[in-house]
């Protein structure tokens, strides 16, 4: 954990010193100790890359969470991923959907 603690310190005073706000990406983790590290101690502005880590992180107090999905074509979404995106966004926090496809 020291080398974690070391490294967000870093990463936070770089940004700091840019003037640039950071979005950590918690896709390897998923542990609400890291995040609270890349973050600051701060329950905003991270970045997920499936539902069930927005979902996760949005029950645990997180805010201004972006959700990267990658598909594979546009148009075939499946239905189960729009009803899904529709409970989270019911979830009062800022959750933003960004699909990518590959």
């Amino acid at each position: 954990m020291k080398v974690a603690s070391a490294n967000a310190a870093r990463m936070l005073a770089s940004a700091k010193a840019l003037g640039v706000a950071i979005r950590p990406h918690v896709k390897t983790h998923k542990t609400v100790e890291l995040a609270l590290l890349q973050t600051g101690g701060v329950r905003k502005g991270i970045t997920v890359s499936t539902l069930a880590e927005a979902a996760f992180f949005a029950d645990r107090g997180w805010d201004d969470i972006q959700c990267v999905l990658v598909v594979i074509d546009l148009h075939t979404v499946p239905y189960g991923y729009r009803t899904d995106c529709i409970n989270i966004s019911s979830i009062d926090r800022t959750i933003e959907f960004l699909l990518s496809r590959i």
